[in-house]
């Protein structure tokens, strides 16, 4: 079953949201706004959430290529690259850049100080100077947040229900990431007060991957929990095939992970979000400013199970845990 946020309800309906479509006011002739669009991946791997995004702006009234245009640039998971890519939109004087994931966002805002900037999976971005509160962003930068309080605690609840007598938990990390300095203090702190052991091991690349999944199962870990990132995304299937040898059960914040083999994922429904991005940039092509627009919690949460995988390793996935999630792999 879904599972919804509480605290915050959507700031403005979809209803309100579809308002004259810019379409309507673009002239033959006339040069359609431009939006640039910059993300770490490759075009392969982001093309459902291009899917999503466009999706979202066809509900708005726009058809990209007439009433808007769209600049792509893909990192294709070279982070080095992002910064020049981020400057080639710059110098496309676009109206607005949409940062796809939480390295770009940083990326742009360091290249373009006063362009609108909208992303689609924030995180924390008061505690990372992108806004000066949620609700009055103040910035340049809006959107929708992909991380949220708790979240890696109920990750760390999922896998003891999964393995009640868990001692020693491990967390791989991308130094580079800087969110995972934050999500790596939430782990540390939800499992202490569970009296479990966190041992935390370091991949930038993806030939650091397995040395770092060595360490952790080296340290007896028995469960590994996998952070949302570009490279961990990329190399999913490299890193489900780790577990999977090592009998280690892994959690992860994306769904693709758990089809790629991970046993369980819990997070953000990641297409809702790019499709309500297109909210935002309809508002700012249509004037508004990034800093009136509310940063918004996500609306949907999915808890994703992958039975092979359970059997795989031997883990028993309790009956009451398959009922809960939204959908079961097997």
């Amino acid at each position: 079953m879904a599972s919804h946020i509480g605290r915050r309800e959507f700031l403005a309906t979809l209803g309100g949201a579809a308002a004259w479509p810019l379409a309507a006011r673009v002239q033959p002739g006339d040069r359609p706004p431009l939006v640039g669009y910059l993300v770490e991946t490759t075009k392969e791997a982001h093309a459902s959430r291009i899917a999503a995004f466009l999706e979202g702006m066809r509900d708005l009234g726009y058809t990209e290529g007439q009433s808007v245009g769209i600049a792509y640039r893909f990192g294709n998971f070279d982070r080095a690259r992002l910064p020049a890519l981020a400057e080639e939109l710059v110098r496309l004087s676009p109206h607005l850049i949409f940062a796809a994931d939480p390295i770009s966002v940083l990326v742009v805002k360091s290249a373009a100080p006063t362009t609108p900037i909208v992303c689609a999976l924030l995180i924390d971005p008061v505690k990372g100077g992108l806004a000066r509160s949620l609700a009055r962003p103040g910035g340049t930068v809006t959107g929708t947040l992909t991380q949220v309080d708790g979240l890696m605690g109920k990750q760390i609840e999922l896998v003891r229900e999964l393995i009640p007598h868990v001692t020693t938990l491990g967390v791989l990390v991308d130094p580079p990431n800087q969110t995972h300095v934050g999500l790596l203090h939430e782990i540390e702190a939800t499992a202490s007060t569970a009296g479990i052991k966190v041992v935390a091991s370091s991949a930038s690349t993806k030939e650091e991957i397995a040395p770092a999944f060595q360490k952790l199962t080296q340290a007896g870990v028995q469960a590994v929990i996998v952070p949302r990132d570009g490279l961990f995304l990329a190399e999913s299937g490299r890193i489900a095939e780790l577990a999977r040898a090592a009998r280690v059960p892994t959690a992860h914040s994306l769904r693709e992970e758990t089809e790629d083999g991970g046993l369980i994922s819990y997070g953000v429904n990641v297409p809702a979000n790019f499709r309500r991005a297109a909210y935002f940039v309809d508002k700012i092509l249509k004037g508004a400013k990034p800093g009136d627009l509310p940063i918004e919690f996500p609306t949907r949460l999915e808890l994703i199970i992958n039975l092979n995988t359970a059997k795989a390793i031997g883990v028993h996935v309790p009956w009451f845990l398959q009922q809960r999630a939204d959908e079961v792999i097997e």
